[in-house]
């Protein structure tokens, strides 16, 4: 979660983790993204690598391709 804010979010924002599935050896977790003062939620997927040892977040553009 931290990950998360320190790349998109703000250190106000609520996160935290929904599910998580492999998909092309990587673990996908979807984050529930909660900001003060807005109503609803925004989900935001992040993808981890546990070969690489690596933390990314897709674009808006590569988000269909780590859908489940």
């Amino acid at each position: 979660m931290d990950f998360y804010k320190e790349r998109r979010g703000k250190f106000s924002d609520d996160v935290e983790m929904r599910k998580h599935w492999m998909k092309d050896g990587k673990v996908v977790i979807a984050l529930k993204v909660e900001r003060p003062r807005e109503s609803g939620y925004t989900e935001e997927l992040c993808i981890v690598d546990p070969e690489e040892g690596t933390v990314g977040l897709p674009s808006v553009f590569e988000r269909s391709r780590w859908a489940q």
